[in-house]
């Protein structure tokens, strides 16, 4: 590209019209860039350099938009516990049941209980379950900013504020891409500001109402949005067999105590869904075992009584009445120690199908906030200058269509 044609181009660029008189215009480069296998890497600095007011002033937005982000940030303090949990296809702990009862004819299946265990996909699940979510919003929390025990229910809706940042992002959705949603909720909420007061007591903040045979939950704005900060603030990673549990909080001893109730309630859950199968059977073979056991001592009883009545005058009829009471009893005896087998059987197995959940590493309480990267100050500055190069080239682009279609019109 000769001298002249670079400065024809520059003219036509400050003016944004073409100009057939003055050699090259910004649509010939445009049509150079579509056409040519080779474009001079000087022709796109320098068109680039004639926007470069657009690229300081876009990237100086989002570098002080990157500072804002950064400099408003959330204080928030983070505590994690690590729960070990043992490997599911291997054998639980209690071989040395197994061959007690192999030594007493007890026939137990190895590895009942190993291979039916929870899958830690299934986590996140439990967490965001209602019952779940409602015995963490009622469990009372030592704040030591406040200097008071609160639980989370209550913090959330009459101490908590929320920070800036998420104000300010907030409100920017709110009446800009959701302009009209807002003013539904706004308008809606003149009407029905009486219907939708604030439920002052936190135990009633879920209740089971009866409905056409099914119970249906009913849930409170209030419960609603402590709900979902504490859906924010909980994070699980499972790592094999252990289970990471991480918790933040604007308080330290809230974090650590909160994160040390959402351990044990994960354990308990975990434990009673793996090993309830096995105790309900226990349950019912234990309920067998007892009526075993009395209708063989009722058989005995009558045998008994029987002999005593008929003691040194032993008809033929008699006789064939104590045999029939023998074998009764011999029957009974047979049933009775066949379901105390199983009894046998059905406490080693739940003791095997309950897993060894415990805990790897307890809370520790934070004594910093959460530490927050500067890096995401260059990040905005970057993303920055590739919007504004990216608007100078979308906006010659339109240009050199609608110059296109201006000449197809004509």
């Amino acid at each position: 590209m000769s001298n002249s044609e670079s400065i024809d181009t520059e003219s036509n660029f400050d003016t944004g019209l073409p100009n057939e008189s003055k050699g090259r215009t910004q649509i010939d480069f445009l049509k150079d860039l579509r056409t040519d296998e080779d474009v001079s890497l000087k022709e796109l600095i320098t068109y680039i350099w004639k926007g470069r007011y657009k690229v300081l002033f876009v990237s100086i937005f989002f570098l002080l938009f990157g500072i804002f982000h950064y400099a408003t940030a959330p204080k928030e303090y983070v505590s994690y516990t690590k729960l070990l949990q043992e490997a599911q296809n291997q054998p639980t702990g209690t071989d040395g049941l197994r061959m007690l009862g192999q030594l007493g004819g007890l026939n137990i299946a190895p590895g009942l209980g190993a291979q039916r265990g929870l899958s830690p996909e299934l986590y996140p699940e439990i967490i965001e379950s209602i019952d779940f979510q409602k015995e963490l919003l009622l469990q009372p929390l030592e704040f030591s900013t406040l200097g008071q025990d609160l639980t989370l229910f209550e913090f959330f809706n009459y101490y908590y504020e929320e920070p800036f940042r998420t104000r300010f992002y907030r409100g920017i959705r709110n009446y800009t891409v959701r302009l009209p949603i807002t003013l539904y909720r706004n308008i809606r909420g003149l009407f029905n500001r009486a219907t939708e007061a604030a439920d002052s007591n936190p135990e009633q903040i879920l209740e089971n109402v009866t409905m056409t045979d099914r119970e249906v939950l009913i849930l409170t704005p209030e419960f609603r949005y402590a709900r979902s900060q504490v859906d924010s603030r909980i994070e699980l990673e499972p790592e094999g067999s252990i289970l990471r549990v991480e918790t933040k909080l604007s308080d330290p001893m809230a974090a650590s105590q909160f994160n040390l109730i959402i351990a044990e309630r994960m354990r308990e859950y975990i434990v009673n869904y793996q090993n309830e199968k096995s105790r309900v059977n226990l349950q019912f073979v234990e309920k067998l075992y007892d009526e075993a056991g009395a209708r063989y001592q009722r058989a005995q009883e009558e045998l008994a009584m029987f002999t005593d009545r008929n003691q040194g005058n032993l008809t033929a009829t008699a006789a064939l009445e104590l045999e029939r009471l023998q074998d009764q009893r011999d029957l009974t005896f047979q049933l009775y120690s066949s379901i105390s087998q199983r009894l046998e059987e059905a406490r080693i197995r739940v003791q095997e199908d309950t897993p060894i959940f415990t805990t790897f590493q307890r809370p520790i309480l934070p004594t910093e906030p959460e530490s927050r990267s500067m890096l995401i100050i260059p990040v905005f500055f970057l993303f920055g200058i590739f919007l504004a190069i990216m608007w100078i080239f979308g906006e010659k682009t339109y240009q050199y269509l609608r110059e296109q279609i201006s000449t197809i019109e004509e």
